[in-house]
């Protein structure tokens, strides 16, 4: 399916799409000055501008709001069904146009023409109606004046309670030599394979180390017993209506842990905060409760939960930038110049740093880690500048020296992205192929019979070994995607 960008639906719709009457509502609601409402060429000019639109998102209901924060996950336009959610169809049979007019209506009053929106109409090669083809996105713009979708929150300076045992549990598994892992955890675990760091098959993030958890609080969330059986797995029951829509390919503990994650230091918040997120992801049906979807969050190792009086309060974990720890606090230079981690204390950021450097070993009860002179350098210039660095540069003469190896080497070595390696021991295929590709994309001849050639060409390269009769065995090189 075909989707408009961003600059040509705000040409359509300034120029072609709104009435009079709409650009005449839309600066009444966005307050532009009465030379936009005289001019479509002004009007487009002042409708990306922030003129307004703070007010304009205030007079909306909290589950309009949310639903903006949902298309700004999305990478494309979204349609009419992504808002049915929200804006109910009045009949579930019948054309497109009969069921969705409502919902169109709806959206152009309540967000179009308040100067919220953006809409356009695709275009099409088959007998779609324009109801069908209608297209709405929230522009980029407009992002930073979106409130947190928890607004009402309370600050407090306290610590509250959490469970960090659960995350840091995790951790220490790997100084354990006798590892029982299910199949259903394998994705989650935590482990030393060849020296890398890993969670199941990717390299050890504490994006990916969060996920667990946020899985677990997923398994964790009971229905009303009347739903239970339209919540099957736990997913929404309304996909039909979303088929495009991300937000859907997501559970929803994930979707509240951004909504948690949007709050500011201090800020802390009721379970009732997060009714309305559910009641627009589980529209059509009856939500979990909010205090338990929270309980669990806590209980999962996820939130952290604070009582005050007959109040209970809940907020993301805090943990301490790894910059304000000092390293020596949770490593240790050993006598054979490797590093000995305490896995109680080290910091999940600087466990990220040291995963995308260096090599791990558990030695007895013990985990080491020593630099991986490639890996260091494949690290990105931000890593290159963190703080740890410093001090492993400062503390330990094992990475010293690997980092000043690499500073001379720096700009010696090229690596090549998007390419294939081969191995063709016949001299008359290794020609065919040569001459098959262009001349603008060689094939590059590499010694003991193998030659490199662009990805894109992989199709072509596999025609002619599969024409001339051989056959074609296919390899990965480990840990590449994570390089």
């Amino acid at each position: 399916m075909l989707t408009m960008n961003q600059p040509d639906m705000l040409t359509q719709m300034c120029q072609t799409e709104l009435s009079t009457a709409d650009i005449k509502t839309i600066c009444k609601n966005r307050n532009f000055p009465q030379k936009a409402a005289s001019s479509r060429s002004i009007f487009e000019n002042y409708f990306l501008t922030e003129i307004g639109v703070e007010t304009a998102l205030q007079s909306l209901k909290p589950e309009e709001r949310i639903l903006l924060h949902f298309i700004t996950q999305e990478k494309e336009a979204v349609d009419l069904k992504f808002f049915a959610c929200l804006y109910p169809k009045k009949q579930e049979y019948g054309s497109f146009t009969q069921k969705y007019t409502p919902v169109f209506k709806a959206v152009q009053s309540n967000l179009v023409r308040k100067g919220l929106l953006l809409m356009g109409v695709r275009k099409t090669w088959g007998k779609e109606t324009k109801t069908e083809r209608w297209q709405f996105i929230f522009p980029k713009e407009f992002n930073k004046c979106l409130p947190s979708i928890l607004e009402q929150s309370s600050s407090l300076s306290v610590r509250g309670n959490y469970k960090d045992a659960i995350l840091r549990n995790k951790i220490l598994v790997l100084a354990q030599s006798n590892q029982t892992v299910s199949d259903e955890d394998s994705q989650d675990h935590i482990t030393i394979i060849k020296g890398k760091l890993l969670i199941g098959t990717r390299l050890f993030t504490t994006e990916h180390f969060k996920e667990g958890p946020i899985k677990q609080w997923q398994k964790l969330i009971v229905f009303p017993k009347q739903e239970q059986r339209k919540q099957a797995a736990n997913k929404p029951i309304h996909l039909e209506d979303l088929e495009a829509m991300t937000i859907e390919k997501k559970e929803i503990t994930s979707v509240l842990s951004d909504a948690f994650s949007q709050l500011a230091p201090n800020a802390w918040v009721e379970a009732k905060e997060i009714e309305p997120l559910l009641k627009v992801f589980y529209y059509g049906t009856t939500p979990p409760q909010s205090i338990h979807v929270c309980e669990v969050g806590w209980k999962a190792g996820c939130l952290k939960k604070y009582n005050q009086g007959d109040k209970t309060y809940y907020r993301p974990p805090d943990e301490l930038a790894a910059s304000e720890i000092d390293p020596a606090d949770y490593l240790t230079v050993e006598s054979d110049r490797s590093i000995r981690i305490d896995l109680k204390k080290i910091p999940y950021e600087s466990l990220e740093l040291l995963a995308s450097i260096a090599h791990f070993e558990v030695v007895g009860s013990r985990l080491i880690t020593y630099p991986d002179l490639i890996c260091m350098g494949q690290a990105s210039e931000t890593t290159q500048q963190h703080s740890l660095i410093e001090w492993l540069k400062n503390s330990s003469p094992a990475f010293s020296e690997a980092f000043a190896t690499m500073k001379k080497r720096l700009g010696k070595i090229i690596i090549h992205d998007d390419l294939l390696i081969a191995k063709v021991t016949d001299l008359s295929l290794k020609v065919q192929i040569q001459k098959a590709l262009p001349q603008s994309t060689p094939v590059v001849l590499l010694s003991n019979d193998f030659i490199a050639f662009p990805k894109g060409y992989l199709a072509d390269v596999q025609r002619i070994v599969m024409k001339s009769g051989y056959a074609i065995k296919t390899v990965k090189a480990p840990f590449l995607n994570d390089h």
